[in-house]
């Protein structure tokens, strides 16, 4: 395979990977709502830990690489809960 064939392929990936954080960020202000109707916290630490726990245990992928991966989702769906304007 060619330079330019895996750079494709790698374009085919972001592709997804774009598709994929906006069906999470989705399902985000969804989990917003019944937290808001609820009276519940926006922010589950707990949460947040297990699923690091659960995912750097699952790959191949370095532990911190993830962990840092996902800090920055968290703080960016954090971000789509807390603004109503995103809703």
């Amino acid at each position: 395979m060619d330079l330019s064939e895996l750079r494709k392929k790698i374009d085919q990936v972001d592709v997804k990977i774009v598709k994929l954080l906006e069906n999470r960020f989705n399902l985000v202000k969804e989990i917003r709502k019944i937290k808001k109707y609820g009276g519940l916290p926006l922010e589950d630490k707990k949460r947040e830990k297990e699923i690091i726990e659960r995912l750097t245990s699952s790959g191949n992928l370095d532990q911190r690489l993830v962990e840092e991966i996902y800090q920055v989702i968290f703080k960016y769906a954090k971000n789509a809960q807390d603004n109503p304007l995103q809703e």
